[in-house]
């Protein structure tokens, strides 16, 4: 799942800004680089344009190096684009004029440019980076592509183990993609929302929260406790590398009510360390027998 990203040049060039604005604009634009830079196939470039543009009135590298009015965030600025960010001329420049991809993010810096690149996804906070994601997501040509890009794309949910092969059932991965992110993309933004429902009241009083906040996906838990026991116990890794089994009863049910094809989750309540708080244990069909 690579993206390519682009300091912009035309985000730097700009009218008098505040010293103020400065240390605000630079805060929330090292968010987003700390947020692509922990993924190795994730990549910001920029060119040596950026250096030669005027910015409050001299040369944004003249002000990026002087040692008058010195500040940690100018230093960190200078830490990013020598050590983290690609110097790439090139590429930066193949990249911006394409007419093809629309996988390239368009970073701003201080300044928001006047117009975007068609094919270039505005990137303007730590969400924009999960929309761009989202996008690559829905055309991911196939299953093992696409769970790779789920963690990425939606922080709060944790995968199984089983997760990597139950979803083979949707073959192509293409034909559901869609479906399966609309409800992935539920679970992300609004089953955390519905943990304290979950606490205090159970699986069924947090499910009807999440079905309205979801506007309608079908979701219910496993009425038999036997068969959640048997069929719906999952492994999940923890940062320590321990293994740890955790039985996921509440579902979402794919296209219609009577669906077999489901999403298995649970809250996590701190049962796999370190882990996100949605856990997923099962996409694909119905992982047993009905009769």
């Amino acid at each position: 799942m690579r993206i390519d990203y682009l300091l912009l040049n035309e985000s730097v060039r700009g009218s008098q800004i505040s010293e103020i604005e400065i240390s605000e604009k630079l805060t929330e634009f090292f968010i987003i680089c700390d947020e692509i830079i922990q993924y190795e196939d994730e990549n910001i470039f920029y060119s040596l344009e950026v250096y030669n543009q005027v910015f409050n009135g001299s040369d944004f590298v003249s002000w990026l190096y002087s040692s008058d009015e010195e500040t940690t965030e100018k230093q960190l600025l200078r830490l990013y684009l020598e050590k983290e960010l690609i110097l790439n001329e090139e590429l930066y420049e193949n990249l911006y004029n394409s007419g093809n991809s629309d996988d390239v993010g368009g970073i701003i810096l201080l300044e928001k440019p006047l117009k975007f690149n068609k094919h270039i996804t505005p990137i303007d906070s730590s969400d924009s980076c999960l929309h761009i994601r989202k996008q690559i997501l829905m055309k991911s040509s196939n299953a093992e592509d696409f769970v790779k890009g789920i963690s990425k794309t939606f922080p709060n949910l944790f995968l199984s183990r089983n997760v990597f092969k139950s979803i083979k059932h949707f073959n192509p991965i293409t034909k559901h993609a869609d479906e399966l992110i609309k409800h992935l993309s539920a679970l992300n933004d609004y089953a955390m929302e519905c943990y304290s429902i979950y606490k205090q009241r159970g699986h069924k009083a947090a499910l009807q929260v999440f079905k309205a906040k979801s506007k309608g996906l079908e979701c219910s838990p496993e009425g038999d406790a036997k068969r959640v026991t048997k069929f719906l116990s999952f492994e999940f890794v923890d940062v320590d590398g321990e293994v740890r089994k955790v039985e996921c009863s509440p579902h979402t049910k794919l296209y219609q009510t009577n669906s077999d094809d489901r999403i298995y989750f649970e809250w996590n309540d701190e049962r796999v360390n370190g882990r996100p708080p949605i856990l997923i244990g099962h996409i694909g069909d119905h992982p047993y027998d009905k009769k």
